[in-house]
């Protein structure tokens, strides 16, 4: 019961990020500094979880999916730092990134909690549930935003990953017991 009251309570600060981003979707409503935060965020984001939840996840599906997570969050994080530097991207916290930081780190502390399967699947829907709303976030608020063409590439990319990394974790959800 106490996992599903967190895990609420995640979903409604994340629909809360969401929200806000979706109401400023226009043009210009986030900054390319800001975005370049929120894309450092959402990285740092899906690694910490995965580091948190991996030593102690029970299903080898999960496990890899965590493996998956931090390898290639950590290569992202790595091609955006690149780009940063090259474009003079300096990030800049806005409302969104620190919405963000702060519900991500309330699921890992969630996740520090659990164990055996419950573990496993609150690790699990946390992804299905975090790439869907980065997803939602790139098309509504970052992509619209950015004016930066070399950015807009890089988010096209990520878009592109973000996808299959919710592909794979549906996947695993959808195997795991209930």
């Amino acid at each position: 019961m106490k996992s599903l009251a967190v895990r609420n309570l995640g979903i409604a600060v994340l629909a809360m990020v969401v929200a806000s981003c979706a109401s400023s979707n226009s043009p210009g409503a986030l900054s390319d500094q800001q975005i370049a935060m929120v894309v450092r965020t959402a990285n740092d984001a899906a690694i910490q979880q995965a580091q948190v939840a991996s030593p102690r996840l029970t299903d080898a599906r999960a496990r890899d999916l965590a493996q998956s997570m931090v390898r290639d969050h950590a290569a992202s994080n790595d091609r955006a730092r690149k780009l940063f530097i090259e474009r003079n991207l300096v990030p800049a916290e806005s409302s969104q990134s620190r919405t963000f930081r702060s519900t991500i780190l309330g699921d890992s502390q969630t996740l520090a909690t659990l164990g055996g399967a419950s573990l496993d699947r609150a690790y699990v829907e946390g992804q299905v549930r975090m790439h869907r709303d980065l997803l939602g976030m790139i098309d509504k608020t970052l992509f619209p935003s950015a004016r930066d063409q070399t950015l807009r590439d890089f988010l096209t990319e990520m878009r592109v990953s973000l996808a299959a990394h919710l592909a794979e974790a549906e996947a695993v959800e959808r195997g795991l017991p209930k």
